[in-house]
């Protein structure tokens, strides 16, 4: 509450969005989810009032990870929580590819926010859909092993063998458990 108290006496704009998203954050964390929720819409409002396109996609992945983990938190609501994660990440998705037109990052900061994007959509999905699940694993697993970034990487891999133990595919998960190892 600090930053947030600090960046609006101050009064730039984009530093009171950042502020509310780290409030969010942390609400979301110990699982005050309305207030979360709360800070986080108002820092994508100012985020988008500022036509600001990397803090908007940054919003929706935010928005989205709080919806997965209410969802998490709250399984007799799971499927409302699903669409409006799904919602967040489709929308922080697209964004990633206007980000990549408009060149406003590099190449592998765009595909490092497309590879978590990935990792938790096929989070969102492990229970609901594993073929959906799946799909975009292998796509956070190709696309972190593309630009090295080794913990996205076995963070995708421990998530596949994870699926596959719950589709009983012993085998395919022994061999994402060894990749992970080496």
């Amino acid at each position: 509450m600090q930053d947030l108290d600090i960046s609006t006496k101050h009064g730039k704009q984009i530093d009171i969005a950042v502020a509310h998203r780290k409030v969010g954050e942390v609400y979301s964390e110990l699982g005050e989810f309305e207030p979360a929720i709360s800070h986080q819409e108002q820092y994508m409002e100012i985020a988008a009032s500022l036509s600001d396109l990397i803090e908007q996609q940054r919003a929706h992945a935010t928005l989205g990870r709080t919806y997965y983990t209410q969802l998490v938190a709250v399984p007799a609501e799971a499927e409302e929580f699903r669409k409006k994660s799904g919602k967040h990440y489709s929308e922080a998705l697209k964004l990633t590819h206007l980000l990549r037109e408009k060149k406003l990052l590099t190449e592998k900061e765009i595909r490092e926010m497309r590879a978590r994007l990935y990792l938790n959509i096929g989070l969102l999905y492990v229970k609901f859909n594993s073929s959906m699940s799946h799909q975009y694993l292998v796509k956070a697993l190709d696309e972190s092993r593309d630009i090295r970034a080794t913990t996205l990487q076995h963070l995708a891999l421990l998530q596949l063998c994870e699926s596959c133990l719950l589709d009983s595919n012993l085998s395919q998960a022994l061999s994402y458990a060894e990749e992970v190892r080496t």
